[in-house]
């Protein structure tokens, strides 16, 4: 399955190969600007522009079915998700933050950890695969982070504008895109 998030709020799940439409789920907050699906394989998650992460359960065969559940910590923009090897899930959002989320656990209690190191919206996420994460932002810089602790270490790596890409490599090499219009390659 593929999934989608739209500027139209909407969310959409696909068989790719045949250009199938499976679920939509709609009007439950603003732009979605990152779909994840969870380790379980039946849940779908979204990061929306109005400050929810939503969780969405695939097993309904239904369009338009609620979230199953929501996580927000205010309202700032989500700009950002990816899932951690170890299922946890790593936010970026415009208050310049990253936010760590444990999905097995309630809204209340699953905020691991948050950081403010970035000075600009977090706009990409990526996991190396030795489980380091990597976040790109508009101030034009990356970051590693260790996902346990939050602890985490300023990379050289720098465009001359916004950070809107990032992808590992098998070997933990980081493809970084930006509106510079370059695509940069870090060991």
């Amino acid at each position: 399955m593929l999934a989608s998030g739209s500027w139209d709020t909407t969310v959409k799940v696909w068989k790719p190969f045949e250009s199938v439409c499976l679920q939509t789920f709609s009007g439950h907050g603003g732009y979605v600007n990152g779909v994840a699906f969870l380790q379980d394989k039946t849940t779908l998650v979204s990061a929306h522009s109005n400050g929810t992460i939503q969780f969405w359960d695939l097993t309904k065969n239904h369009d338009n079915a609620s979230p199953i559940k929501i996580y927000q910590k205010n309202s700032e923009s989500v700009c950002c998700l990816t899932v951690l090897k170890n299922g946890w899930i790593a936010t970026g959002h415009n208050d310049c933050a990253v936010r760590i989320w444990d999905p097995t656990l309630s809204p209340d209690k699953a905020l691991i950890w948050e950081r403010w190191v970035h000075t600009g919206h977090v706009t990409a996420l990526t996991v190396r695969a030795d489980h380091i994460l990597v976040s790109g932002s508009s101030d034009k810089t990356l970051i590693l982070w260790n996902p346990d602790t939050g602890d985490f270490w300023q990379s050289p790596a720098e465009h001359t504008n916004w950070v809107t890409a990032l992808e590992a490599l098998p070997d933990n090499t980081i493809l970084s895109g930006s509106n510079d219009h370059t695509i940069k390659m870090w060991k």
